[in-house]
């Protein structure tokens, strides 16, 4: 399984090693595929039509009670 750091922002440029994601909707597509060791959302993701960072953190918070996702950190 690959690992990966995946930086959300919609303007920042990803540091070495992470791979910057721009969309909500493209951080959940990460996360269902697995391997994602680390995740950072920027507070302010995303816009009202596509959906933002909050859409991520209820969409992990719903996988975690419904799924029994698991987080290793």
């Amino acid at each position: 399984m690959m690992t990966n750091e995946d930086l959300s922002d919609d303007e920042r440029a990803a540091p070495d090693g992470w791979r910057r994601v721009s969309w909500p909707d493209e951080v959940i597509e990460l996360l269902k595929a697995g391997g994602v060791s680390a995740i950072s959302l920027d507070h302010d993701l995303g816009d009202e039509d596509r959906g933002t960072g909050c859409d991520v953190v209820l969409w992990i918070e719903d996988q975690l009670q419904c799924t029994g996702l698991c987080l290793q950190r």
